[in-house]
């Protein structure tokens, strides 16, 4: 038998190694994306095999670069030391892939902590690693991140002529809104650049635009997913419909404003309400004609679930139902939703969303919990089924998997 030659077994492990919609530039909302710290802890599982493959061979060594430098994730000070050195000196020292292994990279996640990881580190040195990454295509920041001047930071993405989305730090935005808003509106990138903020003090980025006299419309016209509460939201913005042509997904945060739902809550197709309850969301919902996708924590509909099992709700207000949502996803604060709730709430989610096709678990550890329940997990499965609903995962697969190893 002939071996296999090395650019298979390099396509194998890439296979191997790769973690759904991580290069993914088109994500619109959250059940596309893989930013969750979940995610983040698979792809540090998987370095070790990536580091291994360099070392069998010459020719693994070169054939392995391509994918071991295309994800990226620093979650230590010392490792943006080494990427500079490695990434810097392949580019002068005329590396065997004929260039900077940096070429190769299309996504950099950094994930920045009060710990001794990054004593001694300055945050702004991450910057410096963009100019050898050329290519790079999503560029995600996360966790307590402190700068001596926003420019490096905008300098350094706007040197990325590539880049398609950004999930830019919450604790960056507010104290360096100023130097923001040239990324967004900069070209090449308007013509193709996806912004995430990913909770509510982001959003008073709008309010220094409005400051800065940024008056024209365009200003939002990048912005997929936004956070929107009564908190921040200008009133020219929630009425004018020019604004966010293309939003596509809201992330609600406290207080909903009810003058940006009725002007572009057509454009909306998925709805996170994080905190929010599902009564607060339900005056909205014949402004939302083309919601498909909901995210709700079990806690905002305890109080409903409970009620309906007494036959306290018999039959559910019309108001409380939405018969556009096809896929629903759950965040549990476990401390507050508790097991033995679970049973009524899954009767209760059908009868809210009757064309629901997908109910989704978008926490691991919930996931793992419930699996060590497989009585009733299989009891879900079976009375969702019957209702044409498929009990999912957070990636996407049956629920009741969990039961069957």
């Amino acid at each position: 038998m002939l071996p296999l030659p090395p650019e298979l077994w390099i396509q194998i492990f890439e296979i191997a190694t790769l973690i759904p919609s991580e290069l993914n530039s088109n994500a619109t909302s959250i059940f596309e994306r893989s930013t969750h710290s979940e995610a983040q802890d698979a792809r540090e599982i998987n370095l070790p095999t990536r580091r291994a493959l360099p070392l069998v061979s010459r020719t693994f060594y070169q054939l392995s670069n391509r994918f071991l430098y295309k994800s990226i994730l620093i979650r230590r000070g010392v490792e943006v030391k080494r990427l500079l050195r490695t990434l810097v000196d392949s580019l002068h020292n005329g590396d065997e892939v004929h260039g900077s292994h940096g070429r190769w990279t299309k996504r950099l996640d950094v994930e920045i902590t009060r710990s001794r990881h990054w004593r001694g580190i300055g945050h702004e040195e991450i910057f410096h690693l963009l100019p050898v990454m050329p290519n790079l295509e999503i560029f995600v920041g996360f966790g307590m991140w402190s700068l001596p001047d926003d420019r490096l930071m905008i300098m350094g993405l706007q040197s990325c002529v590539h880049l398609k989305m950004v999930f830019l730090p919450s604790s960056i935005l507010p104290q360096y809104q100023d130097g923001i808003f040239p990324l967004v509106t900069s070209a090449p990138l308007t013509s193709s650049l996806r912004i995430f903020y990913p909770n509510q003090p982001g959003s008073s980025l709008l309010l220094k635009t409005k400051q800065e006299a940024y008056f024209d419309s365009c200003q939002g016209r990048n912005f997929v997913a936004l956070t929107v509460s009564d908190a921040w939201i200008q009133t020219h913005a929630a009425r004018d419909p020019d604004y966010f042509p293309h939003l596509r997904t809201l992330h609600v945060y406290g207080d909903i404003c009810t003058a940006f739902i009725v002007t572009h809550g057509h454009k909306i197709t998925t709805l996170d309400l994080e905190i929010s309850g599902w009564r607060d969301a339900t005056p909205l919902l014949p402004h939302l004609p083309n919601l498909r996708r909901i995210v709700l924590d079990l806690v905002s509909v305890v109080d409903l679930a409970i009620q309906l099992a007494y036959g306290v709700l018999n039959p559910i207000p019309a108001n409380f139902i939405s018969d556009k949502v096809k896929m629903v996803g759950v965040t549990v604060n476990s401390s507050q939703a508790p097991h033995q709730h679970y049973s009524a709430i899954f009767r209760l989610l059908p009868e809210l969303f009757p064309k629901m096709e997908v109910l989704r678990i978008l926490e691991r550890n919930i996931v793992n919990t419930l699996g060590k329940q497989p009585g009733r997990v299989r009891k879900w499965h079976t009375d969702l089924m019957e209702k044409r609903v498929r009990l999912e995962r957070e990636d996407g697969e049956l629920l009741i998997e969990d039961c069957q190893k």
